[in-house]
């Protein structure tokens, strides 16, 4: 069994070689957050969009990013030069640090940026993901992928082979535990806008760049069940399956 190589805060080394950073409130609260970059062809695919997210999420919730953008991005490519991987996916973490106790309120020390390789392969996926409407309420974090993401993975496993997709309680589509949800209407692939969406990369990438990847235009607005039902196609989008097929079962 390979065992690869982490990078921690710029050093890169194999897993035992570091401590493990028990009093970070990332790991004792869920405090910090993460992304999931799909590797092709040796490079971290949608890498901005990416850091862009990590900065906005930090900045929101209150995680003092205390490196650049481009330490930050030199560090994903020295690790991904160590790692000599071909595709696969990556995990970059960023954690709120230690808690400061002699300090009041809550106050944290520097976070940790973490690395690790996921896969050296990318996985498989079926050619048509399904799909099951189910009734969610979200909060104001769920547009933001933190390391609290017990709840969605709770629901994926609940959901089996199929995806459930969340519907607030004002009938509003939102998204699925993993995926953001695209409708094809009138010609139009359009993806729910609701405030507590996370804002995927792919989809980001499919909103700024719609025509050019899909052929024909993308855009938000708010989705209901009726759109739903009356959807010409269905898709999934995250950074790691791209834009999949779906269907409701």
């Amino acid at each position: 069994m390979i065992i690869d190589p982490i990078l921690i805060n710029g050093k890169i080394g194999l897993p035992d070689s570091f401590s493990f950073p028990i009093k970070d409130a990332g790991f004792l609260y869920g405090f910090g957050v993460f992304e999931t970059i799909r590797i092709d062809d040796r490079n971290a695919s949608l890498w901005g969009f990416h850091l862009e997210r990590i900065e906005s999420s930090c900045k929101d919730l209150g995680i003092h990013l205390s490196i650049s953008r481009e330490q930050l991005t030199k560090w994903m490519a020295q690790y991904l030069d160590q790692l000599d991987v071909t595709e696969g996916v990556m995990n970059v973490y960023v954690t709120a640090g230690d808690r400061d106790y002699s300090q009041p309120g809550f106050v944290f020390a520097t976070p940790n940026i973490i690395m690790t390789l996921r896969s050296r392969k990318l996985p498989v996926f079926p050619e048509i993901i399904k799909c099951q409407v189910k009734f969610v309420s979200h909060s104001e974090t769920s547009r933001h992928k933190t390391m609290a993401y017990l709840p969605h993975l709770i629901q994926a496993m609940e959901a089996g082979n199929s995806q459930p997709i969340y519907v607030d309680n004002e009938d509003r589509l939102m998204e699925t535990p993993m995926a953001n949800i695209w409708l094809k209407l009138d010609g139009i692939w359009v993806t729910p806008e609701h405030p507590n969406v996370l804002p995927g990369v792919m989809r980001r990438h499919l909103l700024t760049n719609g025509t050019d990847v899909l052929g024909c235009k993308t855009a938000t607005r708010i989705l209901t069940q009726n759109d739903l039902s009356q959807a010409e196609a269905i898709a999934l989008s995250n950074a790691v399956i791209g834009f999949q097929k779906a269907e409701l079962v």
